[in-house]
C-alpha cells in the first residue's frame, strides 16, 4: 500500500488505454514492425469509415421559406432549419448547434440549410479571424481549437467534408444581441 492511497496498487492502471490494448493487438498480424502495421490498419479503417461517411444519410427537418439566401438562390429553393448527419445535429436556430468545421480549416456559423439541385448547402457566415487559444504544450490549432473573431458576409458552403464543432461565446464582446467572439472545438 502507498501512503495516502487506501487501495492496493494493483487496482490502478498504468496504461490509460488498457481496455483498447485488445483492439490494438487484433490489428497486428505478425510480430515484425508493429507500429507500421498498426498505422496501416488504422488508415485502412479510417478510409473505410470515410467512404461510409460520404454515403451517409442526411436528414433535413423543419422546412421553412424565411431564411437568408445568397445570389443564385431563389425563394423557391428548399430551405430547412435542421440537418442531421453522421449522428450530429446542425440547427440554425440554436447558436450551440450552428457551427461547422470544413476541411480547409474554415469555420462557418450556419444561418440556413438549403437543398438545391440534389446538393445540400449551408448558408452562413465564415469567421474572418482565427487565432490559437493556447500555445503550450502545443498550438491549439493542431487540435482543432481556435479563438474566432469577426464574421464575413453570407456565403453558401457545400456540405462535403463538413464536421460539427462546438461554439463557445467568450468575453463581453457583443454587438447588439449577437456575439461575434467565440472559441471553437472540433468534434471528432
Amino acid at each position: 500500500m502507498l501512503k495516502g492511497i487506501d487501495r492496493p496498487l494493483d487496482n490502478f492502471s498504468v496504461f490509460p488505454f488498457e481496455s483498447y490494448l485488445r483492439i490494438i493487438k487484433r490489428h497486428l498480424r505478425s510480430p515484425n514492425h508493429p507500429l507500421e502495421q498498426l498505422l496501416n490498419r488504422l488508415v485502412e479503417h479510417s478510409s473505410i469509415s470515410n467512404s461510409h461517411v460520404q454515403d451517409r444519410n442526411i436528414i433535413l427537418q423543419q422546412k421553412h421559406a424565411s431564411g437568408p439566401l445568397v445570389d443564385g438562390m431563389s425563394k423557391s429553393t428548399e430551405q430547412y432549419k435542421k440537418l442531421i448527419f453522421n449522428e450530429y445535429i446542425v440547427c440554425v436556430s440554436s447558436l450551440k448547434d450552428s457551427a461547422l468545421f470544413f476541411p480547409n480549416q474554415t469555420v462557418v456559423l450556419a444561418r440556413n440549410i438549403v437543398k438545391m439541385n440534389d446538393k445540400i448547402y449551408v448558408v452562413g457566415n465564415k469567421f474572418s479571424n482565427y487565432q490559437d487559444l493556447f500555445y503550450s504544450p502545443c498550438n491549439s490549432s493542431h487540435l482543432g481549437i481556435f479563438k474566432l473573431q469577426g464574421l464575413y458576409t453570407l456565403s453558401a458552403f457545400n456540405l462535403e467534408g463538413a464536421r460539427k464543432c462546438v461554439l463557445i461565446p467568450y468575453g463581453k464582446h457583443c454587438k447588439g444581441n449577437s456575439r461575434t467572439d467565440y472559441n471553437i472545438c472540433e468534434i471528432i
